[in-house]
């Protein structure tokens, strides 16, 4: 190191003597090295000529030079012993990379004279790469500029849907999808079947909604149902609705030997090629025949006319093939009458 220049101005003696506060002429034999000074610096040469200043040591010069380079030596080692600040780390879901290797930059030289050498090289490290900082949850942004788990609204979309977009957990945002979907779009139509076998028209409302108008073209039953129905002479048949939702008929059972309120004659005869029937039978309300009886407005049953009563004491009346009695009396004999 070169000994700073001498003040101009200042008076030195030039006489040679021993720094009493040194204890040791410097450069001498067994002064310690830590208090040993350059002898220019101590003392300085004299003047010699016009163009030299001379220069004469100040005994109390001598001490704050020492504990001055001494005090420099050790603030240039503290210094050069500082770690660098690291490379900035993420949080603890940052994803930041920790710094680089420490660079050590030699900052070994020369103290001043007497002051010791200079502290051992710094052990400062470069800035990681990729570090970001760390969120108040943990997370940090990525690249990508979002956090693990945020959301994002983007727009509206179809069927009164929402736009949305989710970071994931490398920090990167998802494609967006549409979410929150109605059933359909506004002033879209379509029909859907309703009762039996019929249809309706829908209406897509404007709160993404079908709105069902009224059920059309039904038919008399539920695919699949049966039922039963009379027939014939108080019968039954099965039904079975068909996919058409119209009933299909099985075959009549159970009928009686004749519907209702049917009649048939009775009381026949035939003679001499007339054939006379007095009576009939009526069907019942159970389809079964009833006994048999003088039609309306017979009188009498004609059996061929052999039918007759007694009108007065030998006398006698016939039923005729009218089915009513003779007005004329007859006497007869052995008659009964």
């Amino acid at each position: 190191m070169v000994a700073p220049p001498p003040r101009r101005g200042v008076h030195m003696d030039s006489r040679r003597h021993d720094d009493p506060w040194l204890g040791l002429r410097p450069g001498a034999a067994g002064a310690s090295p830590a208090l040993a000074m350059p002898r220019s610096l101590v003392h300085p040469t004299p003047r010699r000529s016009a163009l030299r200043p001379v220069f004469r040591p100040i005994p109390v010069l001598g001490l704050p030079l020492c504990l001055l380079s001494c005090a420099f030596g050790v603030e240039q080692s503290e210094a050069t012993n500082v770690p660098s600040e690291p490379g900035g780390s993420g949080g603890a879901d940052g994803g930041g990379v920790d710094g680089g290797q420490d660079a050590s930059a030699d900052t070994s030289t020369a103290g001043w004279p007497g002051g010791g050498s200079a502290g051992a090289p710094g052990a400062g490290g470069d800035a990681g790469q990729g570090g970001s900082a760390g969120s108040e949850t943990g997370g940090s942004a990525g690249a990508g500029g979002c956090v693990p788990g945020d959301e994002e609204i983007l727009d509206q979309c179809d069927k009164c849907g929402t736009l949305r977009r989710v970071c994931d957990t490398n920090g990167q945002w998802l494609a967006a999808e549409c979410v929150s979907q109605g059933a359909c779009s506004p002033g879209e139509t379509t029909s859907e079947p309703c009762g039996n076998c019929g249809s309706r028209t829908l209406t897509c409302s404007a709160s993404c909604s079908w709105e069902p108008g009224a059920c059309t073209g039904g038919g008399v039953c539920s695919p699949g149902a049966t039922s039963s129905e009379p027939c014939g002479n108080c019968g039954t048949r099965p039904l079975t609705c068909s996919a058409a939702c119209a009933w299909e008929s099985g075959a009549c059972g159970g009928e009686g030997p004749c519907s209702p309120g049917q009649t048939r004659d009775c009381m026949c005869s035939t003679y001499g090629g007339t054939t006379a029937c007095c009576g009939q039978e009526v069907c019942g309300n159970d389809c079964q025949w009833g006994g048999c009886a003088l039609k309306p407005g017979n009188t009498c049953d004609w059996q061929a006319g052999s039918h007759f009563r007694c009108c007065a004491s030998g006398s006698w009346q016939f039923c005729l093939p009218s089915c009513k009695w003779s007005t004329a009396c007859a006497s007869c004999s052995g008659c009964g009458c």
